[in-house]
């Protein structure tokens, strides 16, 4: 009788796991999420001291456009290196800049609407310096300046940004009203020309509301429940300009609560409540809705 050769059971066993080892490695890939990857970037590039822009593109781009100026113009390698550390604390400066912009519209993502802003304002406030002869045909280069910063009382109560938006934040008693916020009644046009028609009526210039509604907050004459948000709201109160037409527009509210309803048209005291009071969505795209029913008053369903 032949002999045959037989493996023992232990070496079939291992050869088994092997096999299964070698498919559960290849069936899971390990992920890593986009935003873990760019916060470990973000926090290797905050410890380092090396440039951020490579340094042959960038000298390839000053060469291009030193060839435009002057041709056969050089530079030393210090030169560029001075050029570009310039260069990048000005790009993070504009990126800084749009960085607040971004928070100060609730937003975490800078968009390029953003980036546009931070340019044309840095245009209008950057000085200029003639570089060359007059008839050489060079223009005017901007100078890189540094903006003092706002100590820290002139700084935005609501937002609690530093200096408000690009550093336009005013006391309230300093503002002067033109017309009616366009998100005032949360966006309701219909309810905005009953005011426009009763200032009209009893002889009130915008201004004059304006002064009004602010002594009537300072006198703590509107309650908490009128201004939920902004009852602390007084005339010596710093608001930056892109927060101002949403503090106004709930001070507009509490001050049309307290109108007499026999200063009001028929057709406006007879409407009947909106479930959703102040609150309602749909009075900001449907007229007619805004018009049947009154939203001047608190939700009474949810």
């Amino acid at each position: 009788m032949a002999r045959t050769k037989r493996a023992s059971s232990s070496s079939i066993k291992n050869r088994k796991t092997k096999g299964k080892k070698k498919l559960r490695t290849a069936g899971k890939l390990r992920r890593t999420k986009s935003t873990t990857k760019a916060l470990r970037e973000i926090k290797n590039l905050q410890k380092s001291t090396n440039l951020l822009i490579p340094k042959a593109s960038f000298f390839r781009s000053v060469r291009s456009i030193a060839l435009n100026i002057k041709p056969g113009l050089r530079f030393q390698s210090a030169a560029v290196m001075a050029l570009q550390e310039a260069t990048e604390t000005f790009i993070v400066g504009v990126l800084n800049l749009a960085n607040l912009a971004a928070i100060h519209t609730r937003r975490v993502t800078l968009m390029d609407k953003d980036l546009r802003l931070v340019t044309q304002i840095k245009h209008l406030h950057v000085p200029q310096v003639a570089i060359g002869d007059q008839g050489s045909g060079l223009t005017f280069l901007p100078t890189l300046t540094r903006t003092p910063s706002l100590p820290l009382q002139n700084s935005c109560e609501d937002c609690r940004v530093v200096g408000g938006l690009f550093n336009t934040v005013r006391e309230m008693r300093k503002y002067t009203l033109l017309d009616l916020p366009a998100q005032s009644f949360n966006w309701n046009t219909h309810e905005q020309k009953i005011v426009k028609d009763y200032l009209k009526k009893m002889n009130i210039t915008m201004d004059e509301l304006y002064h009004s509604c602010i002594q009537d907050v300072t006198d703590k004459k509107f309650t908490k429940k009128e201004m939920p948000k902004y009852h602390w709201i007084n005339k010596h109160s710093q608001i930056c300009t892109k927060c101002w037409p949403t503090v106004f527009s709930e001070l507009l509210y509490a001050w049309r609560s307290k109108i007499p309803k026999h200063h009001l048209p028929k057709d406006v005291t007879d409407r009947i409540d909106c479930w959703y009071g102040r609150n309602c969505r749909t009075q900001k795209h449907n007229l007619l809705h805004a018009q049947n029913l009154n939203h001047v008053c608190e939700q009474t369903r949810w």
